[in-house]
């Protein structure tokens, strides 16, 4: 079982934002040509999260691998 993360770009007219957490007003905001940037937690290749920064992504990678290996 391997975790890793990885840099994901969807634009905002993309079937994406049911996780976003942006209000509908921030979505109307957004300029829907351009592209964001998340960043994906990755168990055996499968998407399980996802962030807006690499470092929170990085501290998430960190505590899956200490909380599957007290399990």
């Amino acid at each position: 079982m391997s975790i890793t993360i990885a840099p994901l770009e969807v634009t905002p007219s993309q079937e994406f934002d049911r996780y976003s957490g942006l209000s509908e007003k921030d979505q109307d905001l957004t300029d829907k040509n351009r592209p964001v940037r998340y960043w994906g937690i990755y168990l055996d290749d499968e998407t399980i999260s996802y962030t807006s920064n690499k470092e929170l992504a990085e501290r998430t990678k960190e505590w899956m691998e200490k909380w599957l290996k007290n399990s």
